[in-house]
C-alpha cells in the first residue's frame, strides 16, 4: 500500500526529536530538557546583517497557546542577540491564512517574521482561496513538534489497534479531529489509510470542541496530540491505541508507534516555526537564522521546554525548507481528500 506522511518525517528527515526533560541522550540536532541544539551552520551574526528597528513576529495562534508562549519564552534572547525589541503582533484570522498572506507580502527586509503552523498553511493552499504559496517563504527555524496519537474512551472496548480494526468493520466509528484540513484531520487519513478502513470524521472547531465530544462519549476515537491526551491517559479518562510518531512519545512511553504494529508511513504532528517573506537576502537570513538558534539555547526556552514538555524540532534554513517541502508534497497526494 502506497506510504503517506503528513507533517511528515521521514528517516532522513527526522534528525532527532525528542521531548524536553526526557532521558536518554539526544540524536542528530535533538536535545532533551529545553537545549535544543542548532545545525544551521550559520557563522556569527556578529559579522551580518545589524536590525535598526524592531522586528514584528506576525503569530497566528491566539495569546496564551503553545505557539503563543513559545515565542514569549524565545523573545528576550531573541531581542538580545539581535539588538531590537521583538514585537509580536496576533492575527488569527481565517485559521492563520491572514498571518501566513501578511508575511508573504511583506517586504523581504528582516522586520517581519511568521510564526509558521505547518501542515495548516500547506493544507490551506489546497483547500481555501489564498494569495500565498508556503514553499516560496524563506524558511529559517523550526522550533517544535507535536506528535500526534489515536485515543479512544477506556469503556468503549478498544485497547489496541487490532480492537479498532475489528470494529471499523461495521462502518460505524466516529473519530474527533480539530478540523477539515488540520494535521488531526491528515492524522484521519493516514490512519485510514494504513489500516485499509473507513471512520467517520466528525470535525470540530478547535481542539477544546473535539475534546468535551470525546469525554461525553459522542465519539468513538480522538485524533490528537501527545501533550494534549497524556493528563486523560493518567486520569483514566482515555486510552491510547498509537502513537503517530517515528518514536515513542516520553509522555505515553508504554504505547507503540504505527511503525512498531507494523504500520509504516502514519506520522503526524503540528509543527512550528519561523519563516520569512520569499527572497529573504541570504545575509539577512543567516543573522536571522543565527539568532533564532541562540534564543533556542536560552534559559528561557530550556525553562519552558521543562515545565510544559514540548518537543523541540531543530531545523535550520536548507533543513528546515526541505521538511516542509516533504510535507508539502504529501499533502499533494491526499489533496483531494482534505476538501
Amino acid at each position: 500500500m502506497k506510504k503517506f506522511y503528513a507533517i511528515v518525517l521521514s528517516a532522513a528527515m527526522v534528525l532527532g526529536l525528542t521531548a524536553c526533560g526526557s532521558p536518554g541522550a539526544p540524536s542528530n540536532g535533538s536535545e532533551p530538557g529545553g537545549s535544543p541544539s542548532s545545525n544551521s551552520g550559520a557563522p556569527s551574526f556578529s559579522t551580518q546583517w545589524k536590525a535598526e528597528k524592531p522586528i514584528t513576529i506576525i503569530n497566528p495562534y491566539k495569546a496564551g497557546g503553545a505557539g503563543d508562549l513559545e515565542v514569549k519564552a524565545m523573545q528576550p534572547a531573541l531581542e538580545a542577540a539581535l539588538g531590537q525589541a521583538v514585537i509580536t503582533d496576533y492575527l488569527t484570522t481565517g485559521g492563520g491564512v491572514a498571518a501566513f498572506s501578511k508575511v508573504y507580502n511583506a517586504e523581504p527586509d528582516g522586520y517581519t517574521l511568521l510564526y509558521i503552523s505547518n501542515p495548516a498553511a500547506i493544507t490551506k493552499e489546497f483547500t481555501d482561496d489564498v494569495d500565498y504559496k508556503a514553499m516560496d517563504f524563506t524558511y529559517l527555524r523550526s522550533v517544535s513538534a507535536e506528535f500526534r496519537c489515536i485515543a479512544a474512551r477506556p469503556g468503549g472496548g478498544m485497547q489496541s489497534l487490532d480492537d479498532l480494526v475489528e470494529r471499523a468493520g461495521s462502518g460505524e466509528l466516529t473519530i474527533a479531529h480539530s478540523g477539515i484540513g488540520t494535521s488531526g484531520h491528515i492524522q484521519t487519513l493516514l490512519v485510514e489509510n494504513a489500516l485499509n478502513i473507513d471512520l467517520n470524521d466528525v470535525p470540530f472547531e478547535g481542539t477544546a470542541a473535539a475534546k468535551a465530544a470525546f469525554l461525553g462519549d459522542h465519539v468513538d476515537l480522538w485524533a490528537i496530540d501527545c501533550v494534549s491526551v497524556a493528563p486523560l491517559v493518567e486520569s483514566g479518562d482515555a486510552v491510547v491505541l498509537a502513537v503517530c510518531g517515528p518514536e515513542r512519545s516520553p509522555l505515553l512511553p508504554e504505547v507503540p508507534t504505527f511503525a512498531e504494529l507494523g504500520y509504516e508511513g502514519v506520522i503526524a504532528a503540528n509543527a512550528r516555526g519561523f519563516v520569512a517573506p520569499p527572497n529573504l537576502p541570504d545575509h539577512i537570513k543567516d543573522a536571522l537564522i543565527t539568532a533564532l538558534d541562540s534564543a533556542m539555547e536560552s534559559d528561557g526556552m530550556i525553562s519552558y521546554g521543562e515545565s510544559s514538555g514540548s518537543t523541540w524540532h531543530t531545523l535550520s534554513g536548507d533543513d528546515y525548507r526541505s521538511f516542509a517541502q516533504e510535507t508539502y508534497d504529501s499533502t499533494a497526494e491526499i489533496a483531494d481528500l482534505l476538501q
